[in-house]
């Protein structure tokens, strides 16, 4: 066991931590779902794209397991090139996977957020949001794809001269990664806010949304220790901490996502929606209310009122002496009847 995990040979740590993740992750979800089920007796849109997120998860990490079967973790020069062209192809699946986990786990708190009693502004600027990040995680996953040359596209060591800077690419997914998550704790933040609940309820389901921010260190360190590793000439042992650092990436992005839906959490989050219904019913009540009065107050059958503009009088009469009493007058008159 001690040699099988020496600083040449990660390859058994990545596995295990790979698993460990999903494992805990899938968690999660199971938890998740029963209590949604539970307590709303539904599957929406959001509980969809999660179980997608879980699923795009499952496969990354069996990618993952494959690469490291087959080499990552390991000195290039021990391996034989068939281990290489099955480690590249699997890191290759992996990098598309995790970006589709990503994207599907970003958008299910999106739709979540928008059902916590969001107002048409904030409506707004979570659909933008969620549009951006399709555009993003599809620019990324095409980008990556078709990185390298045909037919070869799997093909970043061998044919490194021959793809595009992958540094570069890594960067666009990390920086749109970091900017996303972002943007999502700070609307759910501004949403949440509006809720009638008390302060503690409140900073403890921001502590909850704001986990989200741990993927923002783990994204930098993952991009530096990329860059490295790309320019290394044993690839394959130096990508062993970026990609283990995916895993981590996917982990806290998945469990912010369920986060919010344990038991706790999401009765704090419905008490409030419920405070939040009765104030705006009650202020909608008394607006009909006070213009059921109004109507009221104006309806007077078969006679005509006159409301002098500018004028001290009020007087009630018959059209005719209207008629007469207006001419002169300074002021300007209003019926109704």
């Amino acid at each position: 066991m001690a040699a099988s995990m020496s600083t040449t040979n990660r390859s058994l740590l990545i596995q295990i931590l790979t698993w460990a993740f999903f494992i805990i992750g899938f968690t999660f979800l199971v938890v998740r779902q029963a209590t949604r089920y539970a307590l709303r007796g539904a599957f929406r849109i959001e509980d969809q794209l999660v179980v997608a997120a879980v699923t795009f998860f499952l496969a990354q990490s069996i990618a993952v397991s494959v690469a490291a079967a087959k080499g990552l973790g390991k000195p290039h020069s021990s391996l034989q090139q068939s281990d290489v062209t099955v480690y590249q192809k699997a890191d290759y699946a992996a990098t598309c996977l995790f970006l589709a986990s990503l994207c599907t786990a970003k958008v299910s708190t999106i739709c979540f957020a928008r059902t916590l009693n969001a107002s048409i502004g904030q409506q707004r600027w979570l659909r933008f949001l969620g549009w951006f990040i399709w555009l993003w995680a599809g620019i990324g996953i095409v980008t990556w794809l078709f990185g390298c040359t045909i037919p070869r596209t799997w093909d970043h060591i061998e044919k490194r001269n021959h793809c595009v800077d992958l540094s570069a690419v890594w960067s666009y997914i990390q920086l749109g990664n970091m900017l996303t998550d972002t943007t999502i704790v700070l609307l759910q933040i501004w949403v949440m806010w509006r809720l009638h609940m008390t302060r503690g309820s409140k900073f403890l389901l921001l502590a909850v949304f704001s986990l989200r921010l741990l993927n923002v260190p783990t994204a930098i360190i993952q991009l530096l220790t990329y860059r490295n590793a790309n320019r290394s000439v044993d690839i394959t042992l130096q990508s062993w901490l970026p990609i283990t650092l995916n895993q981590i990436n996917l982990f806290v992005s998945l469990t912010a996502t369920c986060m919010p839906h344990i038991k706790w959490f999401l009765e704090c989050l419905e008490n409030g929606l419920v405070e939040n219904r009765v104030r705006e019913g009650g202020r909608n009540s008394s607006a009909r209310q006070r213009r059921r009065t109004v109507g009221t107050e104006l309806r007077v059958t078969g006679i005509e009122t006159r409301i002098w503009v500018g004028g001290d009088e009020e007087s009630e009469g018959s059209e005719s002496e209207r008629g007469r009493g207006s001419e002169g007058s300074e002021g300007g008159i209003i019926h109704a009847k």
